[in-house]
């Protein structure tokens, strides 16, 4: 950059100007010494002139400098500025996609859910309290009366269960292969609405039936023990009603050797997956969706047309690969992962 640039440029003419004016005021002040003491003076010129020199370059190098820094302190802002922006932009489209995501599935109250769901198996509803007030009141509930509860709140959110997951695969797998972060806050949140989705129809379920949610609580505890599948919390929650959907997508040539390249390429799916999911609750979970979108996106198959496999193509291959699977997602939970277990 030459000296015109340097006073042309708005980031560093401030710097060359008031240089400028130094060096300016420094000759003057060197003339009118020179005009009073000039027989001094004469006898000193060289070196005069030799000092003057010297506080030129000096000056220059002054300038010179001042541009540089300015350079760099511009190209700092300048880069800290973009990551701004595009943070900035990042989060607001993440707002926008979870504002319109909310929008989408907009339910009616649980109050209405269950009263719906209530004429339709009226005669359910009434068995299910019937058995709970017969219970012994300083009890936890019978196995028994618990699945009774339990299967009318399965039922009743299946449903509502179906549209979120089919809002919640649309949206995600637009973002799976260049915005991770925001895939894993959409897999998390699609669990989430489920799940108060859920907890609200048990709630108004529990209501109808007499049971107080403490009594509930308590009686899950005493059975799941015997059986980890009246846990309907978390992962379990949603492996529950995934495996209640129907198959939607049959494989083109469906036959048991099908079934063991859709699930090689799944154990093969999930060790190359390099992204490193920021929740622990949720770590495996979020990276076993990636291996399902990748799997309907080279399959055309969905995570229940997966199950549908296993079950009408069993074989020892099949299952030492589902094995395998599922030791992998272990492994990277005992590893990462940080979730509650019952």
């Amino acid at each position: 950059m030459g000296l015109q640039d340097i006073f042309r440029d708005p980031n560093t003419r401030p710097k060359a100007i008031a240089a400028s004016v130094l060096l300016g005021g420094a000759l003057a002040y060197g003339a009118y010494q020179f005009w009073i003491h000039r027989t001094e003076v004469a006898d000193g010129v060289s070196h005069g002139a030799h000092a003057a020199g010297q506080a030129v370059r000096d000056a220059g190098h002054i300038v010179a400098d001042s541009t540089k820094q300015a350079g760099h302190v511009v190209s700092d802002a300048a880069h800290s500025l973009g990551q701004t922006v595009t943070k900035a932009a990042h989060d607001a489209e993440a707002k926008i996609e979870e504002t319109l995501y909310k929008i989408s599935h907009k339910l009616p109250p649980a109050k209405d859910r269950v009263h719906e769901f209530k004429q339709v198996h009226l005669e359910r509803f009434v068995k299910a309290k019937q058995a709970a007030i017969t219970e012994e009141p300083d009890k936890t509930l019978s196995y028994q009366t618990l699945s009774l509860i339990q299967q009318l709140v399965i039922e009743m959110s299946e449903k509502d269960f179906k549209k979120l997951v089919r809002i919640n695969r649309e949206q995600r797998r637009k973002l799976l292969e260049h915005k991770k972060h925001q895939y894993e806050q959409v897999v998390i949140g699609g669990m989430k609405d489920f799940e108060d989705i859920f907890d609200e129809n048990l709630r108004e379920t529990l209501r109808e039936c007499g049971v107080s949610q403490d009594k509930y609580n308590d009686s899950i505890a005493q059975h799941v023990a015997t059986d980890q599948g009246v846990y309907l919390v978390g992962p379990q929650l949603h492996e529950t009603l995934v495996s209640r959907l129907p198959a939607v997508n049959a494989p083109v040539t469906p036959s048991k050797d099908y079934a063991v390249e859709v699930h090689t390429f799944m154990v093969h799916q999930y060790e190359k997956i390099m992204y490193q999911p920021t929740s622990k609750e949720h770590y495996t979970e979020v990276k076993d969706k990636m291996v399902i979108d990748r799997v309907h996106e080279k399959f055309q198959l969905e995570e229940e047309d997966i199950k549908k496999l296993r079950r009408d193509y069993d074989s020892l291959e099949l299952r030492n690969l589902i094995e395998k699977y599922d030791q992998l997602i272990i492994d990277d939970e005992n590893k990462h992962g940080n979730f509650p277990r019952a």
